[in-house]
């Protein structure tokens, strides 16, 4: 293992490197490490280097040096993020799996246009109360605007009109020209939507292939149509194995990268808005419930 970070890290606790350098050296060193890790999954490491970022100045301040370099202790570090992060993501995805059984459970993907333009179950529970926003009150702060443009087009799926103008005349942004934004999204989960259809369609075609081909096989008593049933029944077992596997990687909601673009700004500003604002979600939620 190379040591990069630990002289660096031993010349500013000895007062010879700026705090400014150290933090930007170990976060250069992280995001690398994260995307190389995560090449097929930018906002996925994007998430976690933010968790990461956020405990770079507590690492280096406990950091003592008894022979074993920074590096490890980094490495430790970003692996029990990433252990975090995934368990909080799939707890955030069986709760919402709930939400959106409520309106896509058995439809179409045309179907969506059909759901309730002015109510409050148009929107996702988990983030209705950012909506929340009387309209005489106008967000003055141009990082809290940008937050919440972020979190609109993040639930583009489940916002209506009436969500789209209260967002615009808080934001001060043309309602024309958000709505937009909203629509360009719609089309591309749409287009997403019809393909995780007919890829849930083809696993189940597979996994009933599979079933009969097992069952065909067990009630055969020559030995080579038995083996050529089991052939086919595994054959039929991988192709549903890459199935699921190409249906966890169709974002059924619009990513980071395509926020950034709609809205013309940096995807890294889509990524920490977004961090902050779910981070201040669970916080509020954590209180609640201790409250209670």
């Amino acid at each position: 293992m190379k040591e990069k970070l630990t002289p660096i890290i031993l010349a500013y606790q000895e007062g010879r490197v700026s705090r400014a350098r150290v933090i930007s050296k170990i976060s250069i060193f992280s995001y690398n490490f994260l995307h190389n890790k995560f090449k097929d999954e930018a906002d996925t490491a994007s998430e976690i280097f933010c968790e990461i970022y956020r405990r770079i100045p507590k690492m280096i301040d406990s950091f003592v040096y008894r022979g074993s370099p920074f590096e490890v202790y980094l490495h430790m570090s970003i692996r029990r993020a990433t252990c975090t992060y995934f368990y909080n993501s799939k707890r955030q995805q069986t709760l919402r799996n709930y939400s959106e059984k409520m309106y896509f459970d058995g439809l179409e993907p045309e179907a969506a246009d059909k759901l309730p333009s002015d109510s409050d179950t148009a929107i996702d529970p988990e983030y209705r109360e950012y909506f929340s926003v009387d309209d005489k009150r106008k967000i003055q702060l141009e990082y809290l605007r940008r937050r919440l443009l972020c979190l609109v087009c993040k639930n583009a799926w489940f916002c209506s009109p009436a969500h789209i103008r209260k967002t615009a005349e808080a934001t001060g942004v043309s309602y024309n020209w958000l709505y937009e934004k909203i629509e360009h999204l719609r089309d591309s989960m749409h287009i997403r939507s019809r393909r995780h259809l007919r890829l849930s369609l083809l696993r189940k075609e597979n996994m009933a292939r599979a079933h009969m081909y097992q069952n065909a096989g067990d009630n055969c008593f020559v030995t080579e149509e038995r083996q050529q049933y089991h052939q086919r029944y595994h054959a039929a077992r991988r192709r549903m194995r890459a199935l699921t596997k190409e249906l966890h990687n169709v974002p059924m909601a619009p990513t980071h990268s395509e926020i950034a673009r709609v809205l013309s700004i940096p995807k890294g500003s889509v990524d920490s808005g977004l961090h902050y604002l779910r981070t201040a979600l669970i916080k509020t939620r954590d209180e609640e419930g201790s409250t209670q």
